[in-house]
């Protein structure tokens, strides 16, 4: 469940720019420490740091006309 629950996130942090921890609520987790832990069991890195990585691999990949 835990799994699932972060792969929603992953696709919010990378579709919005909500909040981390609007995001972490609206996806079940009543416990923001929790929900970091568990992130950082799954993803190897913090929400904001995939948020991060994400726009900057998306932006190396933009091409502009």
């Amino acid at each position: 469940m835990n799994e699932y629950r972060i792969n929603l996130i992953c696709k919010q942090l990378i579709e919005t720019k909500k909040q981390v921890s609007e995001i972490a609520y609206e996806c079940g987790y009543e416990s923001l420490p929790f929900f970091y832990r568990q992130f950082q069991k799954f993803m190897k890195c913090s929400p904001l740091v995939f948020r991060k990585k994400y726009h900057l691999e998306d932006v190396g990949t933009t091409i502009e006309i």
